[in-house]
């Protein structure tokens, strides 16, 4: 994956854009931030899974007077044979760049219903195949500590705790309506966010197996994807219809923040890594990306893409990457 060397101006922003096998439908940096010089990404298409790595030498670090985005260079790593649309990605914390060999185990949720657990190197990977839905599996995410689980939710309306080292489902938790979005919070691993279509999100108690919160947009409109602030665990947010919404869980299970984010429809939600009061939302109208503070209305940055195929986070600097056609684009986002 090449770097094309395009720089894109957005609102208030900068993109460069990097070559890709083929348009992209999901995409994940690896949330590990073991070493500020390198962060893993993978981006799942129709047919492959790329694994990368994006560098910042140590002669090119970024400073105050530097730009993290200008010292970000692209290294290829593998390309993975999936022989199903790739719908969701998830990385394991077993996942391991420390060695002279990088150790990767990272799961994917394919169009065929099956998710995948994959774990080598480079060279060679096992796979092991979680079965047990029946409809689309639309997000999924392994346990933080011990990486030994993997919860997931379909639009068979439940959500499924598995087995990595078996593939065994070993609880099944019923929804009311289809499962879009399902996060394990750093913190949190005895916790579990559970995000439903109706509007409905539930942070499950692990041991008991029962919600211990429940939050709701009270929006009417489709809940269509949810994330678990990484810096804070009492923040929750979610987009449904054209609007955003943010719960601090400690004031209650009503949104304090609800905003109008893309007037045809928002289809993507994600918090920064790196500055607490910082979100990400792709909609429409076509595939348009967006940069929010939740603590004012304005929107510090705006861009549209031809595709947006998810949004994800660098793990140690405030960059974003988007997925595209034939392009990861990644924005540099100080607000």
């Amino acid at each position: 994956m090449p770097d094309v060397s395009q720089v894109t101006q957005g609102t208030s922003a900068q993109f460069r854009s990097f070559d890709s096998f083929e348009p992209i439908r999901a995409l994940e940096f690896c949330p590990l931030a073991r070493s500020t010089e390198r962060a893993l990404i993978a981006a799942g298409g129709d047919t492959r899974v790329a694994i990368g790595q994006f560098l910042s030498s140590d002669a090119e670090a970024p400073s105050q007077n530097s730009s993290a985005l200008a010292c970000l260079e692209y290294e290829s790593l593998i390309n993975v044979r999936h022989d199903t649309p790739v719908n969701a990605i998830a990385w394991s914390p077993n996942t391991n760049t420390d060695v002279p060999q990088a150790r990767l185990s990272f799961c994917t949720a394919g169009s065929d219903h099956v998710v995948r657990c994959y774990q080598g190197d480079s060279h060679q990977q096992t796979v092991q195949a979680l079965k047990g839905h029946t409809s689309y599996v639309n997000s999924c995410v392994y346990e933080p500590v011990e990486g030994s689980r993997v919860a997931t939710v379909s639009d068979d309306r439940s959500c499924c705790l598995w087995d990595v080292a078996t593939g065994q489902c070993i609880s099944r938790l019923p929804l009311n309506s289809y499962g879009m979005s399902v996060r394990w919070h750093p913190s949190e691993p005895l916790k579990l966010m559970v995000a439903e279509r109706q509007g409905l999100i539930n942070i499950y108690d692990l041991v008991s197996c029962k919600p211990i919160a429940s939050l709701t947009t009270l929006s009417g409109s489709a809940l269509v994807d949810a994330d678990w602030s990484p810096l804070n665990n009492m923040l929750v947010g979610a987009v449904a219809g054209n609007h955003s919404f943010v719960w601090n869980m400690a004031m209650g299970s009503e949104p304090q923040e609800s905003r109008i984010v893309h007037n045809d429809g928002a289809v993507k939600f994600s918090w920064c890594r790196t500055a607490e009061q910082q979100f990400a939302t792709v909609g429409f109208p076509p595939y348009q990306f967006k940069v929010h503070l939740s603590s004012t209305q304005k929107v510090p940055i705006s861009h549209s893409f031809h595709v947006a195929g998810g949004i994800s986070w660098h793990p140690t600097y405030p960059l974003c990457a988007i997925g595209g056609d034939c392009k990861i684009h990644v924005c540099e986002c100080i607000v």
